[in-house]
C-alpha cells in the first residue's frame, strides 16, 4: 500500500487530492527561507532573485519603450484620416 501511495496510484480517492491549505502554505514566504541551511545557500537564493529582479525590469521596460509605442503607431496608422 506505501508504494501505491507514492506513485499516486491509491485506492482512495480522497488521498491525493490537493487542499487550500497546502497552496497557502507552498505560498506563505516564510516556508520559502525554511530551507536555507548554508551561506552559499543564501548567496544563491539572494542571486537567483536579482536575476529575476532585473529581467522582470527588463521585460518591463521593452513592452514600454517599443511594444506599446509600436502598437500605439501601428493603431494610429490604420485609421482613415478625419475630414
Amino acid at each position: 500500500m506505501k508504494e501505491e501511495e507514492t506513485n499516486g496510484n491509491s485506492r482512495s480517492l480522497r488521498c491525493n487530492e490537493r487542499g487550500v491549505e497546502g497552496f497557502l502554505s507552498a505560498v506563505d514566504p516564510r516556508q520559502w527561507l525554511n530551507g536555507i541551511s548554508s551561506p552559499t545557500e543564501a548567496i544563491t537564493m539572494a542571486v537567483e532573485v536579482a536575476i529575476i529582479a532585473c529581467l522582470s525590469l527588463m521585460f518591463i521596460l521593452v513592452c514600454t519603450k517599443c511594444f506599446i509605442p509600436l502598437l500605439r503607431c501601428s493603431i494610429s496608422v490604420a485609421k482613415p484620416p478625419k475630414k
